[in-house]
């Protein structure tokens, strides 16, 4: 009997289904000044690629990968030789949905983690744009500049502004700004070497973080539970007050690592 084989494989032709592309994100700092990431899908290594306008974030996609896939990253160095496998596995959070990963840092296990909220006992009127304070994630803050006002920076007793270029990266934005300026903060902190630091952003230039002039970023060196600040700020949001939004961030300078800080808003004047 005549009949139709509706497996375009077996008549070797070419499926008319459309093809998955799965975009790969991963945050890293290379140990090597020529090196990358990559992410290994069932032993085969797919590289990744960063420019100026995204690095950190190392990015690639990829097609005729299944959404249910388990992938680990990996850093190469300038020979594409493997410097260093994760020595776990992550998959896509809805793999129904989903056509790209988080921005995932680098050997770093959670991107985001289920916290429940402190409960509202009134809700305020106008609660402020939460986009660069998640509760339930760290942020990245990377930024650049020539090595003499960041050396200047460094120093406590200095208060100076400089100018720098910005980026903020969570797991789903990466907020980029230039010309932004970066100084120290503070009067007691300063005895310590972990210093805090403020950026500013010029409205008149159309520089915000996400419509937010002035942040800040607190060295928590007298809390050592870093997490004072934080609970703070949410008790007084969960009352329905006005008040700043906080969160954490691991802040990277000309690729240097300066440690975990708390970012809240820094208000100086109406926005």
């Amino acid at each position: 009997p005549f009949f139709i084989n509706s497996n375009p494989r077996a008549l070797n032709l070419p499926s008319l289904l459309p093809i998955q592309l799965i975009t790969f994100n991963v945050i890293g700092y290379p140990s090597t000044s020529s090196g990358t990431f990559s992410v290994s899908i069932g032993g085969a290594v797919h590289p990744l690629a960063a420019t100026e306008d995204t690095f950190p974030v190392h990015t690639g996609a990829f097609a005729g990968i299944d959404t249910n896939v388990e992938y680990s990253c990996v850093e190469l160095n300038n020979a594409e030789s493997i410097v260093k496998t994760e020595d776990f596995s992550h998959e896509l959070q809805d793999p129904a949905k989903d056509k790209k990963t988080l921005n995932e840092f680098f050997e770093r296990h959670i991107t985001v983690r289920a916290l429940p909220k402190i409960p509202y006992t009134y809700m305020a009127l106008d609660p402020s744009n939460p986009r660069g304070f998640k509760h339930k994630q760290t942020a990245t803050i990377h930024i650049t500049a020539p090595p003499a006002p960041i050396d200047e920076t460094n120093n406590v007793y200095n208060s100076k502004g400089y100018k720098v270029d910005f980026r903020f990266i969570n797991s789903k934005a990466v907020h980029s700004q230039t010309n932004i300026t970066f100084n120290t903060v503070g009067k007691s902190s300063k005895e310590h070497q972990k210093q805090p630091f403020k950026f500013k952003f010029d409205t008149d230039y159309n520089q915000t973080f996400f419509h937010r002039p002035n942040i800040k970023l607190r060295s928590m060196v007298t809390d050592p539970i870093m997490m004072r600040e934080k609970l703070y700020l949410d008790m007084l949001n969960s009352a329905g007050i006005f008040t700043q939004q906080g969160a954490w961030v691991r802040l990277f300078v000309n690729n240097k690592i300066y440690g975990l800080y708390s970012i809240a808003d820094d208000i100086k004047k109406i926005f």
